[in-house]
């Protein structure tokens, strides 16, 4: 038995049984001998050269997909960043509406604007982007109005 164990692991036997040789001399084999061409040698080359390209193949058709799944899942992780921002920016325009119309209802509502000048103010400010704002009040003089003979002609 030591004498099979020496043979076992010698590395010619161990290299055999990669299953990249092993496996695939077996299967080489297997065909020739279903086969049985009148070349057996030729045909035992072409067969190999026919499995080489094969795993050529197979291996750019995996490598093929992989990349169109990284670039399927790259795309679909953009697409759903720009879902988020355009919900964010949705999100964001209906708040800035519903506080312009409850400004604008409020300044409906109201019967004194002095009452919500303040609020006015902000308002402008927030919109505008202007650096500053300033309301001032007119006071328009009142003319007296005298009765004279003129008026009574008019």
């Amino acid at each position: 038995m030591s004498g099979l164990n020496e043979l076992l692991e010698h590395p010619n036997v161990t290299y055999l049984r990669n299953p990249e040789v092993g496996d695939v001399l077996i299967d080489a084999l297997a065909n020739l001998y279903e086969i049985q061409p009148k070349n057996p040698v030729q045909y035992l080359a072409h067969w190999l050269l026919n499995h080489s390209a094969g795993l050529d193949r197979e291996a750019k058709r995996k490598n093929k997909s992989s990349v169109r799944e990284e670039l399927s899942t790259k795309h679909q992780a953009e697409l759903e960043q720009k879902t988020e921002v355009n919900d964010k920016a949705k999100q964001e325009k209906e708040a800035e509406d519903k506080v312009e119309s409850d400004f604008i209802t409020k300044v409906a509502e109201c019967k004194d604007t002095e009452d919500i000048l303040t609020e006015f103010v902000n308002y402008i400010h927030e919109h505008s982007k202007a650096t500053g704002v300033y309301i001032g009040h007119l006071e328009r003089v009142k003319k007296q109005v005298m009765e004279d003979e003129e008026d009574d002609l008019a």
